[in-house]
């Protein structure tokens, strides 16, 4: 007769402890001219025997034998024996830490059971260690969270370093000077050019141009290369107008 304990697939180690009261399982077999008896576990020698699954479909799979009726594993089996007193949990596998046959350890999400005395052995190790459970797949993806409310302001931070000094700007203007041009007629009904000169070196900063009859209009006005040059109209009577030029010097 023999009795399967298929392993679950726990998420998290959980301590196992098979007969702790003893396990007690009779087997009667019908056999030609007569009956065998057979007890896991084994009457002789106290131990019961098992199997589990090395390749396959379900690696790690455990099966309890009757081994003292003639039951042996499969070839895709690995035998291995315990006593009565049941497996024990030893908690996550540790480096440098002695561990006897059919101690139970957690490494990497799945169970160990020891097959063999050992000590600094790490699990999988199909010589020292066989799956007692392995570990579970992985859960589904979690729905994601709410958006957590913004943070507050950051304190300012301190100022940054003085920047290099820029190139030296060009030479402003110098020594300005206004310059009045003589007296010029302005004819009634005809456009009038007057100009007023800078002196040698320096250049026009701005014009314009005054008159003595309130009928002359200011129709043009514009800086020369050597002066300004104005332009009126006189709509009335003979007038006069004089033209203006405020001139600068450049070093």
């Amino acid at each position: 007769m023999n009795i399967a304990v298929i392993p679950a697939s726990p998420t998290m180690p959980r301590r196992r402890q098979l007969g702790r009261a003893g396990v007690a399982v009779a087997a009667v077999a019908v056999l030609a001219g007569g009956s065998a008896y057979a007890t896991i576990p084994d009457s002789t020698n106290g131990l019961i025997s098992g199997c589990y699954v090395t390749t396959g479909t379900t690696p790690g799979t455990l099966r309890v034998i009757d081994a003292q009726a003639g039951a042996v594993c499969k070839p895709t089996e690995t035998s291995i024996t315990w006593n009565q007193k049941g497996v024990t949990w030893r908690g996550a596998w540790l480096t440098m830490t002695p561990y006897r046959v059919n101690d139970l350890v957690s490494k990497g999400g799945s169970v160990y059971i020891a097959l063999l005395d050992s000590n600094s052995v790490s699990p999988p190790n199909a010589a020292n260690w066989a799956v007692f459970a392995a570990k579970g797949a992985a859960g589904a993806a979690g729905m994601p969270g709410a958006i957590g409310p913004v943070g507050p302001t950051g304190a300012a931070g301190p100022a940054g370093p003085i920047g290099a000094t820029g190139p030296q700007g060009p030479a402003g203007a110098s020594g300005y000077t206004v310059v009045v041009s003589a007296p010029v007629t302005v004819i009634p009904g005809i456009s009038t050019q007057g100009d007023a000169f800078c002196p040698a070196g320096t250049v026009p900063m701005g014009g314009g141009e005054t008159n003595s009859s309130s009928t002359v209009i200011l129709t043009d006005s514009w800086p020369t290369t050597l002066g300004w040059r104005v332009f009126v109209i006189n709509s009335g009577a003979s007038a006069t107008m004089t033209v203006y030029v405020t001139c600068a010097t450049f070093s």
